[in-house]
């Protein structure tokens, strides 16, 4: 067995409280169940319905973002997402800076589907963040979807409603929660 010993242990701000430290202080979550449909969307676009507001209790929190989308598209369709604090795109990926392609798009994280069998069938897609807004500001946090060519998107349900019982749909989230640094 070790033993760890230790005169003085200071959080982040250099304070000898770390009582906190790691706690989640607040939770706000959006939860969306009602069908968002975007076509051919060439540019990034609000997803409608998947925001929220969380004020921070201190400068110095971490706000981790949680989202859970539930989704179908048309069959081989490619759906990009970015994370938006404020107006400022957060958490996104930089891997295809410098590819020569204006069809490249830096996203935070995507969906897809693999073949035209797809339209039937329910998909989830996740993805987590963790922000350091250094504000105790409302700050609002959402996200934005780009697609590929023609394919369509749609938001909690399948491309296709048919008459079986395999046809589900689905609702999406966004969470935030602050934590203590």
């Amino acid at each position: 067995m070790s033993t760890l010993k230790v005169n003085t242990i200071t959080n982040t701000s250099g304070n000898a409280d770390v009582t906190n430290v790691g706690k989640i202080l607040q939770v706000v979550s959006t939860t969306k169940t009602d069908h968002f449909s975007a076509n051919n969307v060439s540019s990034y676009t609000d997803l409608t319905g998947m925001t929220l507001n969380i004020s921070p209790t201190s400068t110095g929190s971490k706000i981790l973002i949680l989202v859970n989308l539930q989704y179908g598209d048309n069959g081989n369709g490619y759906t990009g997402f970015r994370l938006l604090r404020g107006s400022t795109s957060v958490g996104f990926t930089t891997a295809l800076d410098g590819e020569n392609s204006s069809n490249t798009r830096d996203s935070a994280f995507g969906a897809m589907s693999e073949s035209s069998q797809h339209t039937y069938k329910l998909s989830s897609s996740s993805y987590s963040f963790l922000d350091s807004p250094s504000t105790t500001s409302s700050t609002t946090y959402k996200l934005q979807l780009i697609t590929w060519s023609s394919t369509t998107f749609r938001l909690n349900r399948p491309q296709s409603i048919g008459n079986a019982r395999y046809t589900m749909g689905g609702a999406s989230t966004i969470s935030a929660m602050e934590l203590a640094a």
